[in-house]
């Protein structure tokens, strides 16, 4: 007796639908790649927008605790040269910060006094120089429409990374919007610091705001730091403040 063995093969239906299933399955593990792959593409970005944003309010409260303090130049009193000088008391946004500072190279052989100086430079300018904070090591003339000689940008000319906000408060002050700012921190009191004369100083803390525009897709916030919405399609704001009090006696 013999036995007849049928061998039957996979059909085309059959071929088509396998092929149609491990299509949607290579999708999906596509899609789950692409996706992890961008996500760590902006974070990585806005973690370095963020290290660079931070590094920058460090670098400016060093600048702001050896601004100099002494009867006749300090920005509490309003007496004399103001040690601290920034514009902008309403709601825009500041375009200037400077300090007095104790340099032993500077040119003052009697003061030892340097100025520190930070320039804003918004929407204004030439394209290569807008949206960055500059800086300058001995700049006397800084205010608001100094010009760019001599400046470095300490932040902002990453690509991919604007600076949107730039602000000094002076703890405090009234009149000064801090309240139309998110996230901005309480003022803190004013403190007092003595000299070897036995002066005794009150001294104002200073709180300053850095806002930045990050391309990071979805990281970051979908308004700007006065509560304002962005236009569709706009890149995402990141904010940060430090507070700082001044704390070198010159006398």
């Amino acid at each position: 007796m013999k036995r007849i063995t049928t061998e039957r093969g996979f059909t085309l239906i059959e071929l088509m639908i396998t092929l149609v299933i491990a299509m949607v399955i290579l999708g999906g593990l596509l899609l789950n790649f692409t996706s992890q792959s961008t996500q760590y593409k902006y974070q990585g970005k806005r973690g370095d927008a963020v290290q660079d944003l931070e590094f920058t309010l460090r670098f400016i409260a060093r600048d702001i605790q050896g601004a100099l303090i002494s009867a006749s130049s300090l920005e509490a009193s309003g007496a004399g040269v103001a040690s601290i000088k920034f514009d902008g008391s309403a709601t825009s946004s500041s375009t200037w910060l400077s300090m007095n500072v104790w340099d032993n190279s500077a040119s003052a052989a009697n003061d030892y006094q340097a100025v520190r100086c930070y320039r804003y430079r918004g929407g204004t300018g030439t394209a290569s120089t807008q949206w960055k904070l500059y800086f300058n090591r001995d700049n006397s003339a800084c205010s608001a429409t100094v010009g760019l000689v001599g400046f470095d940008p300490v932040l902002g000319e990453t690509t991919g990374m604007r600076v949107t906000n730039f602000r000094v408060f002076r703890d405090g002050a009234t009149g000064d919007g801090r309240a139309s700012y998110s996230g901005v921190p309480p003022a803190l009191p004013p403190k007092f610091v003595g000299d070897v004369q036995g002066n005794t100083y009150n001294i104002p803390a200073f709180t300053v705001l850095l806002e930045i525009e990050i391309d990071a897709a979805n990281k970051g916030a979908v308004v700007d730091v006065l509560g304002a919405a962005l236009p569709a399609g706009s890149k995402r704001r990141i904010w940060r403040y430090v507070q700082v009090y001044p704390n070198t006696v010159f006398d």
